[in-house]
């Protein structure tokens, strides 16, 4: 796969979904967040994630110039049935008959079809997704028990840090948005807050911390994530951190 939108990438998770036989709908959904089945924050964070998505893709769906737009819409009603938190607890069979009727999926196909033509994504290597996100929580837990960071910047390290780390978890559900947002959010948060660095810009904490920041740009750079719009997010990271310097 070159290229991805919030309509495949939904597709993906239901069709993990659709294999899942026997057992609760938490289970279900568990597995095709890929989260734990006994984590019900992350399970009911993934769902509502999933609603935000669809919502994402009726709206690109609805800015495709001359198309049936009620056509495209059809899977949703039973998509949002089979995704209602009420029904956790309940037995994963009934719905999981319902997302097998030929025009649910085959719905989100035709979407998905539609939204590779009109607004393609570039797909993230899972590798080096993986290896940012080994990389991150590394970094978490040096930066959180290293005393020699002054309290307010390490507080303001790990929130970005956490927030990178929740990105690339969200890979699966939003694409390249969620670490590109994050990566923007990390960098932009510390020049408003370059007073807390005084004295820190080359410790070795805040240099980790630039370290993991342009790992992930240039992740989103080999993709060509910001090709069309002619942005380069490692230039506007090194640009970000000499202000900082």
């Amino acid at each position: 796969m070159t290229s991805t939108n919030p309509a495949a990438r939904l597709l993906d998770i239901l069709t993990r979904m659709a294999d899942v036989q026997g057992g609760s709908c938490r289970r279900a959904w568990a597995v095709g967040l890929g989260v734990k089945e006994n984590d019900a924050t992350a399970i009911s964070k993934g769902v509502a994630d999933i609603y935000a998505v669809i919502e994402e893709i009726k709206n690109s769906i609805c800015a495709i110039p001359e198309i049936d737009v009620e056509l495209y819409m059809a899977s949703f009603p039973s998509i949002e049935r089979i995704l209602d938190l009420a029904n956790i607890g309940h037995s994963w069979e009934p719905h999981r008959n319902e997302l097998s009727q030929p025009h649910v999926l085959q719905g989100l196909r035709f979407c998905s079809a539609a939204l590779k033509t009109h607004s393609p994504e570039p797909v993230l290597d899972a590798k080096t997704l993986d290896d940012l996100a080994n990389d991150v929580s590394s970094a978490i837990a040096s930066i959180s028990k290293d005393t020699s960071i002054p309290p307010s910047l390490r507080a303001l390290l790990i929130q970005h840090l956490h927030a990178i780390q929740a990105a690339v978890a969200a890979y699966r559900i939003y694409g390249a948005a969620s670490l590109r947002q994050s990566l923007e959010l990390a960098i932009g948060g510390l020049i408003a807050h370059r007073s807390l660095l005084q004295g820190q810009e080359k410790s070795p904490g805040f240099e980790r911390f630039v370290a993991i920041v342009r790992k992930g740009a240039g992740i989103l750079e080999t993709a060509q994530v910001f090709t069309k719009a002619g942005f380069s997010l490692i230039s506007a990271i090194q640009d970000g951190t000499k202000l900082l310097r």
